[in-house]
């Protein structure tokens, strides 16, 4: 998400000029504001969430990855074996 700067003065100048009374234009700015901040606040917290589901991801598909190295391991060992058993004798 891009965020970008909110020239205030800007926007009070024109809601001015449309009609607006100063107290009106600068309460509407200061909500506008806030709401960009609390927008802003969410969509951090909706990042970290993500990130922390795919850390956890991350480390079940090592422990998956890890668990079947391991076994493969343990199978590639023991055909070995048998084949030297059958060779040898």
């Amino acid at each position: 998400m891009v965020i970008t700067a909110l020239d205030t003065y800007q926007l009070v100048k024109e809601l001015r000029a449309v009609g607006f009374t100063d107290e009106q234009a600068e309460t509407l700015v200061s909500v506008l504001r806030k709401m960009r901040t609390l927008s802003s606040s969410a969509a951090s917290g909706h990042v970290d969430a993500l990130i922390a589901d795919l850390r956890a991801s991350i480390a079940k598909f090592k422990v998956d990855l890890v668990t079947a190295m391991f076994w493969q391991t343990v199978v590639i060992i023991g055909a070995t074996v048998a084949l030297l058993k059958m060779v040898l004798h």
